[in-house]
């Protein structure tokens, strides 16, 4: 089922998902061809600079509907039980209600360069 969707430009070309109250330190990327960058309660995609143009991200709570490849694969923490969705500025922003505690995410991409779809999905209780 589909949980939510943003149709925005990314001015800092990356997608944030976190807890919502989560103060962490996101580290850089290991170089420059990794697509995603994480700590243990968020995690950083790569997508389109909104110079070229909007994204469009689609937080499930299964596969069936998703698009692209396997980017990422892992558990976040969410203590607050909201997971929050946004731009690096936090203008364009979804928040998922979730279980709190670990998240299972899974981040498909259409591109690992500059990616224009982002399906995300997430599994309460992983």
């Amino acid at each position: 089922m589909l949980l939510g969707e943003l149709d925005v430009g990314f001015p800092w070309g990356v997608l944030v998902l976190t807890d919502q109250r989560s103060t962490e330190e996101i580290p850089s990327w290991v170089s420059d061809e990794d697509q995603v960058t994480h700590s243990s309660t968020a995690a950083v995609v790569r997508v389109r600079h909104q110079d070229e143009g909007e994204v469009i991200v689609r937080v499930w709570d299964d596969d069936s509907e998703v698009r692209g490849g396997l980017a990422f694969a892992a558990s976040l923490d969410l203590e607050s039980g909201v997971l929050k969705v946004s731009d690096a500025l936090g203008d364009a922003v979804l928040q998922i209600p979730l279980v709190r505690g670990p998240i299972g995410v899974r981040i498909y991409t259409d591109s690992a360069v500059e990616a224009t779809q982002v399906d995300l999905v997430v599994t309460q209780g992983s």
